[in-house]
């Protein structure tokens, strides 16, 4: 709701600050919610940052498809394109 009313970074508070709340595991579609918009904004290097932190918090589990290839773009756009290549060719 609030990026839609134009307050992205005010959404992105948002959601950061339930991410942080939740120490016993990252909701995969909050994660998803909160990297599109950062990817939106250009702030790749901190999209891959919770979508890593998923991953560790929830090691357990395989990270979702839609995060991974996340994770793929956000290394491309960050110039780490071996990164990118090894991760988009191992889940397309």
């Amino acid at each position: 709701m609030y990026k839609k009313c134009g307050q992205v970074e005010h959404a992105v508070c948002i959601l950061e600050d339930y991410l942080k709340s939740q120490p016993d595991g990252a909701n995969a579609s909050v994660v998803d919610l909160l990297c599109t918009i950062l990817m939106e904004t250009k702030a790749h290097d901190r999209a891959l940052q919770y979508i890593e932190h998923a991953q560790a918090v929830n090691a357990w589990r395989e990270l979702p498809l839609n995060l991974k290839i996340k994770a793929g773009i956000c290394h491309a756009h960050l110039g780490k394109m071996d990164m990118a290549q090894v991760l988009m060719h191992a889940y397309l």
